[in-house]
């Protein structure tokens, strides 16, 4: 009974969307979105994926809510500050539709994340602003091959880009030299970050929710396979100062190497604390001379050569910056010593993948004598 209630007032929420003679609120009611950020964009992008009726969104990211934001973001308010994005953001979206699921990611887009979420989702919302983030973003939904939606905002001007696996440019295929000196500028040893941070662009709420209703119009466009929005490598280009609106097409660089792609994915039906990185690679074959790619790289650990100590970490590598280099002993720098691949004869081979830092619903890549399997964790 109590279903049957929900069914009738889920028809009448949307009963004006239903009027739309292309709409399909069905669609929508069965899809599953992926915001990753939960800042500017993000917060608009939640408000009308919530009021529009999607069925499922998974929110991610890694940062606390700032004084500063609250003039952009709709979902935060004073009695937020010091809390998590993520989290907040997913009560207040569950606020504004009840009916949907919402659940949420406090942690990095590449290693807090299992790629099984990115697989999973339909589309993926990229509300970011950072260019590494995007690169690790436009990674992993090539090779789970889930399409996306870049936003990205300035005081008076804004962007969409839509980029999708199967044909086209990639993010990737965009980067300038500027562009990759930027990125590299924040990463130093081992690719430790350095505590030069990428500089906070001005913006608005206004430039904030029109480029959201466009990522959101797109997505919603994607999900109706309807191909009247933009292209696979087009970008729209929006300017509220003076007004102007135009679309461009990316051209894909045939030396770009992002366009790889997973084959089929086994599921393995255990989580990472259950299933050790040997116990995978026997799925491959014998074990011996085989290899795990984690996907992501892992700082193992950090060696002093002035007096020899050596400490253990097993944390992702981009969960560190520089500041941990100098020896605690006696302030030499330190050694750093990071992999994303366990082979069979390592000493890591028999510990578990949780211990490794690897989350649930991750994917990893078994190789063995040329053989290549991807997995699925529960």
């Amino acid at each position: 009974m109590i279903e049957m209630e929900e069914a009738r007032a889920q028809l009448k929420r949307y009963i004006r969307q239903d009027l739309i003679d292309w709409w399909d609120q069905d669609k929508l009611l069965k899809a599953n979105v992926l915001v990753v950020g939960a800042g500017a964009l993000g917060n608009e992008a939640l408000k009308l994926l919530a009021l529009m009726g999607v069925g499922r969104i998974h929110i991610v990211d890694f940062d606390t809510i700032e004084m500063s934001n609250l003039s952009r973001m709709v979902l935060f308010n004073e009695r937020d500050i010091g809390r998590r994005k993520a989290e907040v953001a997913a009560d207040r979206t569950r606020q504004i539709n009840p009916y949907a699921e919402v659940t949420y990611t406090h942690g990095n887009l590449e290693y807090d994340l299992g790629w099984g979420e990115y697989k999973e989702a339909d589309v993926v919302l990229g509300c970011l602003d950072s260019i590494d983030a995007r690169l690790t973003l436009n990674r992993i939904c090539q090779l789970v091959r889930v399409p996306w939606i870049d936003g990205g905002i300035g005081v008076t001007e804004g962007e969409v880009s839509y980029f999708d696996p199967y044909q086209g440019a990639c993010y990737e295929c965009t980067m300038t030299e500027s562009m990759w000196q930027q990125r590299n500028q924040r990463y130093s040893c081992g690719w430790l970050r350095s505590l030069i941070s990428e500089p906070k662009v001005p913006t608005t709420a206004t430039m904030a929710s029109v480029v959201a209703a466009i990522m959101v119009n797109q997505a919603f466009l994607i999900l109706h396979k309807n191909e009247s929005g933009l292209r696979p490598s087009e970008r729209l280009f929006v300017a509220l100062k003076p007004y102007s609106l135009n679309v461009a097409s990316v051209p894909r660089n045939t030396e770009c190497y992002a366009h790889d792609h997973m084959d089929q994915v086994v599921s393995l039906g255990k989580g990472p604390e259950e299933i050790t990185v040997t116990e995978i690679l026997r799925l491959v074959g014998s074990p011996k001379g085989a290899y795990l790619e984690l996907m992501f790289d892992i700082a193992v650990s950090l060696s002093c050569p002035v007096c020899n100590t050596w400490e253990s970490l097993l944390v992702p590598t981009k969960s560190l910056d520089v500041t941990v280099l100098p020896c605690k002993k006696c302030g030499s720098e330190r050694r750093l010593f990071s992999t994303g691949f366990i082979e069979s004869d390592s000493e890591l081979a028999e510990r578990k993948l949780s211990d490794l830092s690897v989350p649930g619903k991750h994917i990893v890549a078994a190789n063995s004598s040329g053989n290549r399997k991807y997995f699925l964790l529960k």
